[in-house]
């Protein structure tokens, strides 16, 4: 091998070993130090792209993930409305058999039909729960996306129509004051504990309907000359037709009729029986549906509860809405009760089925995000047996290369010798 002033060729491989392997040894302590094998795409360009991919796929089976667990609180909180809905209508049974109790007096019974009141008024207030914005008990259903990457997998949470009904206008006269559906035309007029009292006087609704309706109403007469009509805007749909003597009783009776689409009345019924027998006088006159209550009469004046109003087109009115709508425990179909307690019992059973399926959707989406996870891993992760082995082989290498050029830049001393 020659010797050469200008060039050291040792030193220039030495130099060249030592920036490739401080460059590896720099390479390994950030895979290291970060974790990860593929610090840039020319690190492994396709094990980047397919990185990325998957990285992406768990990300949207986390939040599909997320999505049923969301759903199923949706449908724990659900079931604990439903929970409550079931014993309000075992304690409204227990009501209903004590009012039949031939020892308890009118005062008793008033006092159970308050209690049932407002049961009827919780029940009412379960049926408008919501969860975070979204109606518990909407009769439309939801349906829960279980599947990713173009899957179309889905769980539909069934409608749970609590309190579906038909009905287009209910007032249980609560408070101490008729609200502002009414007006009071004449006479003197009182509300208190879910009673209306009208006595030589007559209130109108202010709204009238545009279609068909049926009207059921809670009603009591005391006194033999206790006297009650009802008006729509050009006559009257009866006059003179309820009185004192054909309800003799003082108790609570249900009185029903429809109101026809040319404004007339059929269907007269007192607790569910036909009343068309009595005397009175029905209006054939057309007119708007509408409606006013007339009380005349020497006595303390007609008492009223818990009127309704309801489509005579209505066919998905819900045992429970029937229970919760009654004029009162007298008025409650013992039968109908028993049906919306088995309607709960079927609510509840749909619940938990749909909890359970999604449970199982979880599961396996739970199976897949971890299994990519660990593939992913496998592309992107750095393992840390291989690269701490490569750092300490790196660290020798350097070590030596550095010793290398150390002892190559010396070597050129020999020339100095020569020419001396």
């Amino acid at each position: 091998m020659s010797i050469s002033l200008s060039t050291n060729q040792s030193a220039t491989l030495a130099k060249d070993n030592l920036a490739s392997v401080s460059s590896h040894l720099q390479k390994s302590l950030s895979r290291l130090s970060s974790g990860s094998r593929i610090l840039s795409p020319s690190d492994d360009a396709g094990g980047l792209a397919v990185s990325m991919k998957m990285s992406a796929a768990i990300k949207r089976q986390a939040a599909a993930s997320a999505n049923i667990s969301n759903a199923m609180s949706y449908l724990q909180t659900q079931d604990g409305a439903l929970d409550s809905a079931n014993q309000i209508l075992s304690r409204i049974g227990e009501l209903k058999n004590m009012v039949q109790d031939v020892t308890k007096n009118e005062t008793d019974k008033a006092n159970y039909n308050t209690e049932f009141r407002y049961l009827q008024d919780q029940l009412a207030d379960l049926s408008t729960q919501q969860f975070n914005g979204v109606s518990l008990f909407s009769s439309a259903g939801l349906s829960v996306k279980t599947g990713v990457d173009g899957t179309d997998a889905s769980v539909a949470i069934g409608g749970v129509g609590l309190l579906e009904s038909s009905t287009l206008f209910q007032d249980k006269f609560s408070g101490n004051s008729l609200s502002g559906d009414w007006t009071v035309d004449s006479g003197s007029v009182s509300v208190s504990d879910g009673v209306l009292t009208i006595d030589t006087g007559q209130i109108t609704l202010n709204e009238a309907f545009d279609e068909p309706v049926h009207v059921e109403v809670g009603m009591r007469l005391d006194h033999p000359s206790d006297l009650v009509d009802v008006y729509n805007d050009s006559n009257y749909y009866f006059s003179d037709y309820i009185d004192g003597t054909e309800v003799p009783d003082g108790g609570w009776h249900t009185l029903s009729f429809d109101l026809n689409a040319d404004g007339t009345m059929s269907s007269l019924q007192l607790d569910g029986n036909d009343f068309s027998a009595a005397t009175g006088t029905v209006s054939t006159t057309p007119g708007s549906i509408s409606l006013s209550l007339w009380e005349g009469g020497g006595a303390n004046g007609a008492e009223f509860r818990n009127l309704k109003v309801s489509s005579q087109s209505g066919s998905s009115v819900s045992d429970t809405a029937s229970v919760q709508e009654a004029s009162g425990l007298q008025a409650l179909d013992i039968d109908t009760l028993k049906s919306a307690i088995e309607d709960l019992a079927g609510f509840r059973a749909q619940n938990g089925a749909q909890q359970s399926r999604l449970q199982f959707a979880k599961e396996q989406l739970e199976v897949s995000r971890i299994n990519l996870s660990e593939a992913n891993s496998r592309v992107v992760d750095v393992d840390l047996a291989v690269e701490s082995t490569a750092l300490a082989r790196f660290n020798i290498l350097q070590q030596a290369s550095a010793s290398m050029l150390s002892q190559a830049n010396q070597s050129q001393q020999v020339a100095l010798r020569l020419i001396g």
